[in-house]
């Protein structure tokens, strides 16, 4: 099935994601976002929430875009990893990268899993399965796990900033350092040419419609 694997790029030695791929990628970008976002806005006592919410919904939206950021790593990883133990280029770079992705899908899973438990410890178990969230942002387990998984969480998002960064920072260097279009095959350009059973398609539309200009003759 083409929307669910990535192919190989003629002619690039790189791999596209295939369409699945890409999606999963967003939403998994959007997730993240949400959930730093509204989690430093929920959890800042120095400041006011916005107006147009309360601390503890930014609470509650922070908690469910946790726990989706944490399915779509899953996800994601479980896309990623046929594709990196199946060798497909000599120099192994594309497998690097998808060991990159799987190592930045982990860390989203641990820091919403180390969340999510240590609101459910100390016999609170409601919050296992309760979408939103069984108490206030401010409640507190007795247990001594709860403390250690929190700081846990905490640490962990501090990782995952450093390495979305890294992340960040690669794509950049892919798109205007090498020139390979990473960066832009990400947003869903199919600007580039791909392999199709034995021969190659073009599919620039402007090089192609160059190519019908040169190819045709007076009186053909």
């Amino acid at each position: 099935n083409g929307c669910c694997r990535s192919r190989k790029l003629a002619g690039t030695g790189r791999i596209a994601a295939s369409p699945i791929i890409k999606a999963v990628h967003w939403a998994l970008a959007t997730a993240c976002a949400i959930a730093f976002l509204t989690g430093c806005a929920a959890f800042d006592f120095d400041a006011q929430p916005p107006h147009w919410a309360s601390r503890d919904a930014l609470f509650a939206a922070h908690r469910i875009a946790g726990i989706a950021a944490g399915l779509l790593a899953i996800t994601w990883a479980a896309l990623r990893i046929p594709a990196t133990l199946r060798p497909l280029m000599p120099d192994r770079g594309n497998a690097l990268i998808r060991t990159a992705h799987i190592g930045i899908a982990a860390l989203v899973l641990a820091a919403s899993a180390s969340a999510w438990i240590a609101r459910a410890s100390g016999g609170r178990l409601a919050e296992l399965y309760s979408l939103f969230p069984t108490y206030n942002l401010v409640s507190q387990s007795d247990s001594p796990a709860a403390y250690t998984l929190f700081a846990l969480h905490k640490s962990l998002v501090g990782i995952l900033l450093a390495a979305v960064a890294i992340h960040i920072l690669a794509a950049l260097f892919h798109e205007f350092v090498l020139r390979d279009g990473a960066l832009r095959k990400m947003f869903g350009s199919t600007n580039e040419k791909r392999s199709h059973g034995d021969g190659n398609t073009t599919i620039a539309a402007k090089r192609g419609a160059r190519d019908d200009a040169i190819n045709v003759r007076p009186g053909s």
